[in-house]
């Protein structure tokens, strides 16, 4: 039998209504988390650029009938990395395997690129009942979390 591996964690969960200025706001909360947790300038910027794309796209790409339900952050933080997840009711996308640059004229594509870029893994889960876009970085100083034992 392998041992446990106990890890402590802080995190933050926003509930959000279909609205960019609540996405603004959902966003500078997760980052004030991150830069309790002692995040880089550099990292902090990093997951603002993550944060903005992810949620502006779940905000853009809801259709009528998702509005009603509302978009889901979940940004947890720990010794080691962070993780954002996404949860939306849009009707979803195939995440590509590679993300690449989209042309210059492309008025599309660049959000994946960006989260991409500025992330270790990225991952879409698309489901009957929402879809959940995982993004994952490792810290670039790991530590301990404040106030860890």
């Amino acid at each position: 039998m392998t041992e446990l591996e106990i890890q402590r964690a802080l995190s933050l969960l926003v509930t959000l209504p279909c609205d960019l200025a609540a996405g603004r706001d959902a966003c500078c909360r997760a980052l004030e988390l991150l830069q309790g947790v002692g995040l880089s300038d550099e990292e902090l910027r990093s997951w603002q650029s993550v944060l903005t794309e992810a949620l502006n796209n779940a905000l853009t790409h809801v259709q009528a009938d998702g509005r009603a339900y509302p978009i889901r952050l979940d940004v947890t933080a720990t010794d080691e990395f962070v993780e954002a997840r996404v949860n939306d009711h849009t009707p979803g996308f195939e995440l590509p395997e590679r993300i690449e640059l989209p042309a210059q004229d492309s008025e599309h594509g660049r959000g994946l690129f960006i989260m991409k870029s500025f992330t270790d893994a990225i991952a879409y889960q698309r489901g009957r009942d929402g879809n959940c876009l995982v993004l994952r970085r490792a810290r670039r100083r790991p530590g301990p979390l404040p106030g860890a034992n």
